[in-house]
């Protein structure tokens, strides 16, 4: 029998929101004596994220042994998210049933509203994080999510890639782009904590980095107080991926590790030659190489010509993932711009048409696929 019980929903529904804008499938991990755990990679294996809820943070924690809890993140995050202001959350699984019950409690209303999950069965890779965690970075700085929000909805304006430099001053963010060039020097007296050895620097998708931001939403709205002393820690090496630490609640955290872009595609769907994909294993221990996401037309064209169809399947497989998870977000999105403040309302706008220009892509990707015959 397992029961988590956590009264803030407000903060859970925060955290499932982040994660299933990375990853939709995954398995829940249940540990007696820590707590709950995941750790998965998006479809492209690009993005890693490790959420650790420790069980002195849970209101209720009841566990008589390991589980391992197969769902659909993002339906999980439906069903959170209908958790109303003052409701209590509760997971509760009995390994007799194939199923996980996600219970709403209300006190105040003595309301109780109870959502049964069918598990599904999932090969999920096992990735060793104590390999990962024992990696040695050059910088870490603690940064205020206002700042990077600032600088990563600057970016996407010119690129789809933002360099990311650290040197003995503070952190360089910029992005190059054949219609113009960005820069946001953060000096080291205005963030909230800075540790620097080496200087470094790494290009990462705006798009992911877009995606960890959301984690922001546990703190509150933009317009909160909450929200404006929040911050998170990066760390950053040369030829290396980030590693980004979220700290939720009191004790647990959210760790993402982002592989870089290559430098020389950073831009180049405004290059009248399309420049040929190079490709780059990732630094962190993942089996699947780390491909760069890139423009649609620009690597049907290269990859095709040179008939590499093994990287061609591995970039439809990514965009496919990422057209599924915008399907799933928009009729969310939509029911929270009727629902939303006004102080809301521009940002989850901004979300909204972002999903539907995603899934525009869909018909586009399978052409590709049958003319291909992949």
């Amino acid at each position: 029998m397992m029961k988590i019980r956590l009264k803030d929903s407000k903060k859970v529904k925060a955290i499932f929101y982040a994660m299933s804008s990375i990853i939709s499938e995954t398995r829940l991990k249940v540990d007696p004596a820590k707590g709950l755990f995941i750790t998965a990679m998006d479809g492209s294996h690009i993005c890693l994220v490790n959420l650790s809820i420790k069980k002195e943070d849970m209101d209720e924690f009841v566990c008589d042994q390991p589980y391992e809890l197969g769902v659909n993140l993002i339906d999980f995050q439906k069903l959170v998210d209908r958790a109303e202001q003052g409701d209590e959350i509760a997971l509760i699984h009995d390994p007799k049933e194939k199923k996980m019950n996600v219970v709403l409690i209300n006190e105040n209303t003595h309301r109780t509203r109870k959502f049964t999950m069918a598990l599904i069965d999932i090969d999920v890779e096992e990735i060793n994080m104590d390999s990962l965690n024992g990696m040695s970075f050059d910088n870490n700085a603690k940064f205020l999510y206002s700042d990077m929000d600032i600088a990563l909805k600057d970016s996407e304006k010119l690129s789809e890639v933002i360099q990311v430099a650290a040197n003995e001053n503070g952190i360089k963010l910029s992005t190059e782009g054949s219609i113009g060039n960005y820069e946001n020097m953060i000096e080291k007296d205005y963030l909230v904590e800075y540790n620097h050895s080496l200087d470094s620097e790494g290009s990462f998708a705006v798009q992911f980095m877009k995606c960890i931001m959301q984690s922001s939403d546990i703190f509150g709205t933009t317009q909160t107080k909450a929200y404006k002393n929040a911050f998170f820690t990066i760390y950053l090496k040369s030829e290396a991926p980030v590693k980004v630490i979220v700290k939720i609640l009191d004790n647990s955290e959210i760790l993402y590790f982002t592989a870089p872009r290559v430098e020389e595609d950073t831009d180049s769907m405004y290059e009248d030659e399309p420049k040929t994909p190079v490709k780059v294993e990732s630094p962190v221990p993942i089996q699947v190489p780390n491909l760069p996401l890139i423009p649609i037309a620009q690597f049907v064209s290269t990859m095709a010509a040179k008939m590499d169809y093994s990287d061609l399947k591995l970039q439809i497989a990514g965009k496919l993932a990422q057209i599924s998870n915008a399907k799933s977000r928009i009729p969310e999105l939509k029911e929270k711009l009727i629902e939303c403040t006004e102080g809301e309302y521009t940002q989850i706008k901004k979300d909204y048409e972002s999903a539907k220009g995603i899934v525009a892509e869909e018909q586009d990707i399978n052409e590709m696929k049958a003319f291909l015959k992949l």
